[in-house]
Formats: C-alpha cells, sequence, structure tokens
C-alpha cells in the first residue's frame, strides 16, 4: 500500500513505478510532466524524495537543477565538464590588507620583501599584507580572484595592469600576438572598452561588501614615445571613481631586472596610496568617531 502523504520523484520514467514501490510511495518524474505541476504536487505531500534511477549523467544533472529551483535536497556531485568555482569563502582577517595585481604587485626584481610596495603600504597603514599576485596575467584573473574572497567589510588595494591582457580560449593572449583575425574582433576601442566595463564591475562588488579599497593602475607598458592607445582617456574615465588613484610618473627607477620598478617607484606608490586611503577612509572614520 502507498503511502499518500510520500512522493518520489526521479529522473527518468524508466521503472520509476518501482521506484515508487520500493519508498511505499506516490511517484513521478522529471521527463513526463511539467516540472511546476510536480511542484505544486509536493505541496500535498508530507514527505518529497529525490532519486535518480537512471545511468545517465544528463538525466541526474536535470534532477539536479529541479533540486536547485525547487530547493529539495538531492545528494549529487556535479562534476563539470568546464571550469566552474563556487568559493567565496576565502578568509581574510580583520588586520590583514588584500592585495591583488600582476607582477608589479608579486614585487618581481626586488630581492627583498621590504623594498615591495605591499610591505610599505601594509606598515603605513598599521596592517598585515596578504598578497596574491599573478605574475603575466590580467585583470580578469584579479577579477576572478576577487570573487574567490569573503570581502565583507574587508580592505583592499587593487593594482591593474593595461587591458591587453586578455583570455582567449583559455589562453593568455595579448594585444601585440593577436592573429589576424582575432584582430578583426579585438580591436583597442573592443579591449579598452571591456577593460572599462571590467572596472564599473569591480568597483560595485567592492562597494557592494562595503570594502575600504584603492585601485590603481600600474604597466610595464611601452615607452613614453610609443605610448599605449587611449592612455590619457582611460584615466580620465577612472578617476570618476573615487577609489581609484591615478599615479601619472610610476616609472621612477628599475628593479634589479631591470624589468620591473625599484624601491624608489614602489616607496613613491605606497605613500600615494597610503594617503590616498586615509583620505577616503581614515578621516571619514575619526569624523564619525567624533561625533559619537
Amino acid at each position: 500500500m502507498m503511502e499518500a502523504n510520500r512522493l518520489v520523484i526521479c529522473s527518468s520514467p524508466i521503472d520509476d513505478d518501482y521506484v515508487g514501490e520500493k519508498y511505499s510511495a506516490n511517484f513521478c518524474n522529471i521527463c513526463e510532466y511539467a516540472w511546476q505541476e510536480i511542484y505544486e504536487k509536493t505541496k500535498q505531500h508530507n514527505e518529497v524524495i529525490l532519486e535518480n534511477n537512471s545511468d545517465d549523467r544528463e538525466d541526474a544533472l536535470r534532477l539536479k537543477t529541479f533540486a536547485n529551483i525547487y530547493n529539495f535536497k538531492f545528494d549529487y556531485t556535479i562534476q563539470p565538464s568546464f571550469y566552474t568555482n563556487f568559493s567565496t569563502n576565502k578568509k581574510i582577517d580583520d588586520n590583514q590588507l588584500l592585495m591583488v595585481g600582476c607582477s608589479h604587485t608579486e614585487g618581481i626584481g626586488h630581492p627583498t620583501i621590504e623594498t615591495r610596495y605591499t610591505t610599505k603600504v601594509s606598515k603605513l597603514l598599521g596592517l598585515h599584507p596578504l598578497v596574491d599576485a599573478h605574475s603575466g596575467r590580467g585583470n580578469y584573473l584579479t577579477e576572478e580572484k576577487l570573487n574567490s574572497y569573503n570581502l565583507k567589510n574587508k580592505k583592499v588595494i587593487i593594482q591593474l595592469t593595461d587591458p591587453y591582457r586578455i583570455w582567449l580560449n583559455g589562453k593568455k593572449t595579448g594585444g601585440p600576438s593577436y592573429t589576424k583575425e582575432q584582430s578583426k574582433i579585438f580591436t583597442d576601442e573592443v579591449v579598452v572598452s571591456a577593460f572599462i566595463e571590467q572596472v564599473k564591475r569591480i568597483v560595485n562588488f567592492l562597494r557592494a561588501n562595503a570594502c575600504e579599497f584603492v585601485l590603481f593602475q600600474v604597466s610595464g607598458g611601452p615607452s613614453p614615445s610609443s605610448p599605449l592607445p587611449f592612455q590619457e582617456e582611460i584615466p580620465c574615465i577612472l578617476t570618476q571613481y573615487n577609489e581609484f588613484l591615478h599615479i601619472k610618473d610610476y616609472k621612477l627607477d628599475r628593479a634589479e631586472d631591470d624589468t620591473h620598478f625599484g624601491p624608489i617607484s614602489h616607496t613613491y606608490w605606497s605613500n600615494e596610496l597610503y594617503s590616498h586611503y586615509k583620505n577616503l577612509y581614515m578621516q571619514k572614520k575619526l569624523l564619525t568617531d567624533g561625533l559619537e
């Protein structure tokens, strides 16, 4: 005799009646019924069981999708055929300063961490550096990394690099190495427009998490005699965000590898970052504390 207060939902119509008998329950499957209709059925039962009765992975995935939509428990481990990352719980301590950027944030060319801006600005702010850098990679990875942290009320500094370090089919592609076909799509205007939208997403994400943050841009870039396209337009747009710090002359010296920037540059950046951070957050906090 079937238990009228129990409903078992199967992933496949194959032998779903036997699954019903197994649980002594009413039964249905997600292939032969509209999902909303099945959901209405669940309201008429005290207990709902979801069971994958198929060897077909696609059937199990559909049942998991149903469970996600209607908030039912279905223990099925998803193993996607593509990269996916739902982890957003990497911890940042209250006394830490998260800094994300490329090789300039990693401190390439500096034999000691003491001369790197990440160490210097952290000391100025009385915080411990949490450096998550990716040498040779770009802003797309920065955005991905930010989404892996629990950022609520945390302190963050983002070093943006040039817009031309894009990702195409899982491979790093820089402007100079575009193929003829790619260059029809990835023009300077397209790449820079995508970069501006990316910065907007990063800013909105950090603001939504109530972060105290500063962004600035440092790139190896061409020489002054051969500037990047839109070199003046980009800071003109980005400085509309109060959190963005425009460091006009950031190439003050060279590091030991003669490619990256040295201790004089890093000291200058750290002082500018500290000043900007202080103006944005520390003075406001002093004012707020004074009103309490």
